[in-house]
């Protein structure tokens, strides 16, 4: 990728297989970009709510991927031998320290969580259903569909990983009053094989398509049994409204947190 001096010209799109070497990272967008500066109020909503240590995050490797940072023209998709990055197109990361740079040669994926679990994550981990915690507690299955095994859940792409099942919805007000509410999922490496691929399992018709840039539809759930093979490096959040509301935000299966939606203020955390 170009130094932080030279940002690429916004008809060409910045050289970013691989995608995203820990040592070259993107010029950081200047605080102009509307999406932006809400998804900011909303990371600083989860620091302050949550208690997160900002310690942990590195701001230099941030991107915002709305149309106006990340314009139609860029790639949706960056490949490699190993697999294929989908650009979590409609996100902000936020980037967080890594301190096992050799990730940075396995695959992508996204993890999508309820807004409580962040912490903990971000602390601990992405540890698997049974496992103790260091403060005590034990890791529980949500969102399984009733199963129960140890195994942690991905997905290749944001917009399944996104949906409202899997991803908690968090209402807060903006600095200028704006009633909003935000998602946040975990953008990771995972290790190349450590992985089985399984198609969607969220009651949508066989025919629709969930992520025109997934090349096997098959494999949009990743599902593994390992520990320490699935490394999260970024805090994804989104932000908007009741008049924006993502498409295909709810599954088939969903319908109560829809109807919930509609009605009331919805997850404040």
């Amino acid at each position: 990728p170009p130094p932080i001096s030279s940002p690429p010209p916004i008809s060409s799109p910045p050289p970013i297989s691989s995608p995203l070497p820990i040592s070259s990272p993107l010029p950081h967008q200047a605080h102009h970009c509307p999406i932006e500066l809400d998804c900011q109020a909303f990371f600083n909503h989860l620091l302050t709510a949550l208690k997160l240590d900002p310690n942990k995050f590195n701001r230099i490797f941030n991107r915002c991927y709305c149309q106006r940072c990340y314009p139609p023209e860029y790639p949706n998709v960056f490949k490699d031998a190993k697999s294929s990055y989908i650009v979590p197109r409609g996100w902000y990361r936020f980037s967080l320290k890594i301190n096992k740079p050799d990730v940075f040669g396995w695959s992508v994926s996204f993890h999508g969580t309820q807004t409580k679990n962040i912490k903990s994550i971000l602390d601990h981990g992405l540890l698997l259903p049974g496992e103790k915690l260091p403060g005590g507690g034990q890791i529980l299955n949500v969102n399984c569909n009733g199963r129960s095994e140890a195994l942690t859940y991905t997905s290749p792409t944001i917009r399944y990983a996104g949906l409202a099942f899997y991803t908690g919805v968090t209402s807060f007000t903006t600095p200028d009053g704006r009633a909003m509410f935000g998602q946040a999922a975990l953008q990771c490496r995972q290790a190349p094989g450590s992985y089985t691929m399984k198609g969607q399992t969220m009651g949508f018709p066989a025919d629709q398509v969930l992520c025109p840039d997934l090349d096997n539809p098959d494999g949009i759930e990743w599902v593994t049994k390992e520990r320490d093979v699935v490394e999260p490096y970024g805090l994804l959040v989104r932000v908007f409204d009741r008049a924006t509301v993502p498409p295909n935000f709810f599954s088939p299966v969903d319908q109560g947190r829809f109807d919930q939606f509609k009605t009331t203020s919805f997850y404040p955390v």
